[in-house]
């Protein structure tokens, strides 16, 4: 290995592992689509109306839930014929998860997870071309090794609160969620900004002395 990558070694590393994370979490994601919606869908809040207490028109004064309403409903329909009957079929053979794909909570949970796997690529990427460019630098080598981990570890950190919060999204609802992992994720990028500014320190260190040398 070069002597100028050997200072900044551990933080190639966590970035490729970085972006091992992100690819693998890719994969995961195409390829157990259902399976992540079955698991989003055994958390989500239920419907509102399902437990909605509603005045019985039948006697005035009592209370009768909107599950009995629906019941109702769904008799009404049976006794229709014809086309009341076809339109019952139709109805019974719709996927049972299609009010979970469409619902805008479990929607919003895969878009996190989704982030999920572009910030690993992404700052997985960063850290590693931030290593790569400190290795060249003519800066102090703990300050470049220290520069190379700070960011790579707040690069492999951070993706982890976006996965978090997408599989706490159903539960908790999207603010909620986000307020969960703002503990975490606060120090997670606070990491990779204090590597980019310590980068940037370096770098001008290391112009200065080229410029005097000169």
């Amino acid at each position: 290995m070069d002597e100028r990558l050997r200072a900044v070694s551990a933080g190639l590393f966590i970035g490729l592992i970085t972006l091992v994370f992100g690819i693998v979490w890719a994969i995961y994601i195409v390829t157990q689509h259902e399976r992540i919606h079955e698991i989003l869908g055994k958390s989500l809040k239920p419907a509102s109306a399902s437990s909605k207490v509603i005045p019985d028109e039948t006697n005035g004064s009592g209370v009768a839930f909107a599950h009995e309403r629906q019941l109702k409903g769904h008799g009404e329909t049976m006794e229709m014929g014809g086309m009341g009957k076809m339109e019952m079929g139709m109805e019974m053979e719709k996927p049972s998860g299609l009010s979970m794909h469409e619902d805008p909570a479990i929607e919003i949970s895969h878009e996190r997870l989704v982030r999920g796997h572009i910030h690993w690529m992404g700052l997985g990427t960063l850290a590693i071309v931030v290593s790569i460019l400190l290795a060249f630098l003519n800066a102090n080598v703990r300050l470049k090794a220290a520069a190379s981990l700070v960011t790579s570890i707040g690069g492999l950190l951070y993706p982890m609160n976006w996965i978090i919060m997408g599989f706490r999204t159903p539960a908790m609802g999207p603010e909620l969620a986000e307020q969960s992992v703002t503990l975490t994720a606060g120090p997670s990028i606070g990491l990779v900004l204090l590597g980019i500014l310590m980068t940037i320190y370096c770098l001008i260190t290391g112009l200065a002395k080229k410029v005097s040398n000169s």
